[in-house]
């Protein structure tokens, strides 16, 4: 994990395996459609013609804002980098204005997983954008798995549902859905992405609020 302080939404991971957690809740996997993404946003095939929204900033009373402001916080765009360190993926953006020192891990390998043949990760955090949407766009044709809930202050571990994706295609979810960095399969990769620059974030850490991590497939399993 990245020593940033202000980072202060980022959870500890490294007592993932401890069983006082219990079993970890299962999350389920689906490989990713346009019919069955529809409620969280679109898939993505094309990066550049996807464009951010912005939502109003909101106000405090009865009176409404002014026509046409409150959206020029603007739209950040730079590269998410990924790359697995032991049993853990480490997560960088370099589109928010966190410095050099951002880096954090996002999941770890279940127990007893083979680092060489992923199949399963532990995660405990996801966070959502209530000031714009967020496109997220692999670099290279590699397959990945992006966790996701419908928006709501209400999410439970049963919202949760897991999206795989080859690689041809990437992600734009809406205001306020709830997700985690995309998760690859391989050692390393790259993700183009694009938000709101404000970067408004709300957290959520599964562990304090459920008592329970999150296990998410990183394979489809195929009908025998």
């Amino acid at each position: 994990m990245g020593s940033n302080k202000s980072l202060d939404w980022i959870v500890d991971l490294d007592n993932a395996h401890d069983p006082k957690y219990g079993e970890p809740f299962q999350v389920p996997i689906v490989a990713a459609t346009n019919e069955n993404f529809k409620e969280y946003g679109n898939l993505v095939t094309d990066f550049d013609a996807e464009e951010v929204e912005i939502v109003p900033w909101p106000v405090m009373g009865r009176r409404p804002l002014c026509n046409g402001t409150g959206i020029f916080g603007g739209v950040a765009e730079g590269d998410f980098l990924h790359e697995w360190v032991g049993d853990k993926c480490k997560a960088t953006s370099t589109a928010i204005g966190w410095g050099v020192d951002s880096d954090f891990f996002i999941c770890r390998l279940g127990k007893g997983v083979d680092p060489d043949h992923k199949t399963r990760v532990l995660v405990r955090e996801a966070n959502n954008h209530p000031d714009g949407s967020q496109c997220f766009f692999p670099k290279e044709k590699l397959p990945f798995v992006a966790l996701f809930a419908l928006p709501g202050d209400d999410v439970k571990l049963e919202d949760f549902m897991a999206f795989y994706s080859d690689g041809s295609f990437g992600f734009h979810i809406r205001p306020n859905v709830w997700h985690q960095p995309m998760i690859p399969v391989s050692q390393k990769a790259v993700f183009r992405n694009k938000q709101g620059a404000v970067h408004a974030c709300v957290g959520l850490d599964t562990v304090n609020e459920f008592g329970r991590f999150l296990s998410v497939p990183l394979k489809i399993h195929k009908a025998e």
